[in-house]
């Protein structure tokens, strides 16, 4: 399946002077001959891959150096028979012969470079050499350990081809250069943190599928061993070769089906390699280390030849679930139909859709009717997928009106975010629009533990994940995202003014507050976590510091001490953060965000101060705002006891704190006493 048609994008605009450096030295001519026949135009740098051979020479250094280490620790075992002796030679053995393949492999990975031209770019594989214009990329994906620059990107291009790019001291700045070219062009550029997969129900499962067959499939190794040894005379060595083996490329094979499987078959096939080394030394009279080294390269060779190979089968496509789930539903499958594309963002989503396309061309389509509208299951791919090549599995659902581009994960997290360094940035908060107010209620009525990370553009809401879906995972997902289409007012979001920033309520004006809930205030606002908002419990156990003296003891009586209740702990903090509705506007004092309880209660307070002519607001008003309404975490946290009830709780708040109660306080705070 090869990307879909599409007018080209427009060149974009040249970059501002001083944007480009003096290009590297002249490109061999085999790459200008490529350039020039793809009229990528003047040549600007390379960033050349690291040598094989140095690398092949440096790892077989340091494993030198580890047999050094085994010598040593077999030198000691000699001198003192101690078990951790022993154990740590074994590792070091092991460690030692890991490295040995691991150089052979980087001797087999071949010279790579990247030429990037003004118009595209031009990558060598040794002697292969490849093209191409900007318009043909799809994306660039930068990988970096936690902490670090980004060490290599993998180039994807439209057709399914890719390079990758390595990132070292003498390619500085080529990474930047590609970012800035791509973007230019209206391309994504992704980041990957190396270690990190996002953790999802379908590798849950087949995770534990993979522990379950990995213990089946070591006790099927041994009893073929067994059987080949004692039935076939075969050498125990060569029969548990044969055995580790064939579970090895058993394991390959439903791999296709359940990819986690190939790191359970890797391992297999590893241990059927260290027994063939085993084997090989034993029948042989050469030194064992040239034995040693001629079996890990020949093992390393075949292991390259396969990696080679399985890239270029056919990958299965399993679409048999789709039909089952069409035939058993009464919906409706479609080998192959064109799907439209939601809008220019959601291209970023996608993989394989040009610049300005307008519809793509989905796979295994399932047009599935849940909560009496339709969703659209479908698969996308850059070309017919190969083994190896991504694929993503789509979820779409017309909208009845045109919204704005929006994510979960930026509605979710506002106030966080992820870098190509896999750095977290945490800033202070900012208040929600009323479109992100609109959807955090909605979301909320979803039972859901976990929600999928979905996007909406133009008139569709959108899901897209790279694991293959199950049955159950495919109408799970429609059934969510159809609820969510059905419960949202898509009408009023299709109001540009909701998505604008809300103006705020400051509370600056220390006037308006006696001395001790200025203080309160202060030490609050300085003893939030830092990028959080500041909540009603922690501003209660601010205020309970700060003027301890304005009768506290008469409400411990009820409720407990303020020690027990651990108002600054989280532990009462039960708001939940997508309540906005609370209060009409958000609220700040200084550069510290209040939560929607806590901006309710200070308007409470405000009202009880101008409803009963006070000059300012006092411990106790501000305190009778905090536990105003329930569900704000200082009223959770003092009824938690269950000593009281709510309107008693206003009542002794009242008798304590104020010295009387206050008439009709009803209009204000509805739950208070007569």
């Amino acid at each position: 399946m090869g990307p879909d048609a599409a007018q080209p994008a427009a060149a974009p605009s040249d970059e501002p002077a001083g944007v480009r450096e003096q290009p590297s030295a002249a490109p061999p001519s085999r790459v200008v001959t490529a350039a020039g026949a793809r009229g990528l135009g003047d040549f600007d740098r390379v960033a050349t891959g690291t040598n094989p051979i140095v690398n092949f020479l440096g790892f077989l250094v340091f494993a030198g150096l580890l047999f050094g280490v085994a010598w040593g620790l077999s030198w000691m075992g000699r001198m003192w028979a101690a078990r951790i002796v022993a154990i740590l030679w074994i590792l070091v053995i092991f460690g030692a012969l890991f490295v040995v393949g691991y150089a052979f492999l980087q001797l087999l990975s071949g010279f790579r470079a990247v030429y990037v031209f003004r118009n595209g770019l031009v990558w060598t594989h040794n002697r292969d050499v490849q093209a191409a214009t900007w318009t043909e990329v799809d994306r660039m994906v930068t990988t970096a350990v936690q902490g670090k620059d980004p060490h290599e990107a993998v180039i994807h291009l439209l057709d399914g081809r890719q390079t990758r790019v390595e990132f070292t001291a003498e390619n500085e700045g080529v990474r930047e250069q590609l970012a800035e070219t791509l973007t230019r062009w209206q391309r994504p550029v992704d980041f990957e943190i190396a270690g990190f997969t996002e953790k999802d129900e379908e590798r849950q499962a087949y995770r534990g599928a993979a522990a379950v067959l990995g213990v089946a499939g070591l006790f099927a190794a041994l009893f073929f061993s067994f059987v080949t040894n004692r039935g076939f005379g075969l050498p125990i060595g060569f029969s548990l070769v044969g055995g580790f083996l064939t579970v090895a490329l058993v394991l390959a094979g439903l791999a296709l089906r359940f990819p986690p499987l190939r790191i359970v078959a890797g391992i297999f096939a590893g241990i059927a390699g260290l027994c063939l080394m085993v084997e090989v030394n034993r029948w042989t009279d050469v030194h064992f280390v040239v034995v040693t080294g001629a079996v890990i390269a020949f093992e390393a060779a075949l292991v390259s030849i396969w990696r080679t190979l399985h890239r270029q089968l056919p990958a299965p496509r399993w679409f048999g679930r789709r039909r089952s789930l069409a035939k058993s539903n009464g919906w409706r499958y479609l080998d192959t139909a064109e799907i439209p594309v939601p809008g220019p963002k959601s291209i970023a989503h996608l993989i394989g859709v040009p610049t300005g396309a307008t519809t793509t061309t989905g796979e295994g389509v399932l047009v599935a009717t849940v909560n009496g509208i339709e969703c659209t299951v479908y698969d996308r791919a850059r070309r017919r997928p190969l083994m190896g090549d991504p694929v993503l599995t789509v979820w779409q659902v017309p909208l009845p009106a045109t919204v704005p581009y929006a994510t979960l994960k930026e509605l979710s997290m506002r106030d966080i975010s992820l870098d190509e360094r896999g750095d977290v940035h945490i800033f202070e908060p900012t208040p929600p629009t009323r479109a992100a107010q609109i959807l955090d209620r909605v979301i909320e009525t979803i039972p859901a533990q976990v929600h999928p990370d979905w996007w909406i553009e133009g008139r569709y809401l959108c899901l897209a994940e790279s694991v293959a879906p199950s049955a159950t995972t495919i109408a799970r997902r429609a059934n969510y995202l159809t609820y969510l289409a059905t419960q949202t007012p898509w009408q009023q979001l299709a109001d540009p003014a909701v998505w604008q920033p809300t103006e705020p309520t400051r509370w600056d004006d220390d006037s308006v507050f006696a001395p001790a809930v200025v203080e309160a205030l202060r030490l609050a606002c300085e003893g939030r976590f830092p990028g959080s908002d500041l909540h009603t419990a922690e501003t209660l156990g601010a205020l309970i510091r700060a003027d301890p003296s304005a009768g506290w003891d008469r409400v411990w009586q009820l409720t407990g001490p303020p020690e027990s209740l651990k108002l600054e702990s989280g532990v009462f903090r039960t708001i939940d953060p997508r309540r906005s509705d609370s209060a009409p506007r958000p609220a700040y004092r200084g550069d510290a965000l209040f939560s929607p309880e806590l901006a309710r209660a200070l308007l409470v307070a405000q009202a009880i101060r101008e409803r009963y002519g006070l000059l300012v607001i006092t411990t106790g008003v501000l305190a009778l705002g905090l536990v105003g309404f329930r569900g704000a975490g200082a009223t959770e946290a003092l009824l938690a006891g269950g000593r009281l009830s709510h309107e008693q709780l206003l009542a002794e708040v009242q008798a304590a704190l104020l010295g009387t109660p206050l008439d009709d306080l009803r209009t204000i705070v509805p739950a208070a006493p007569n």
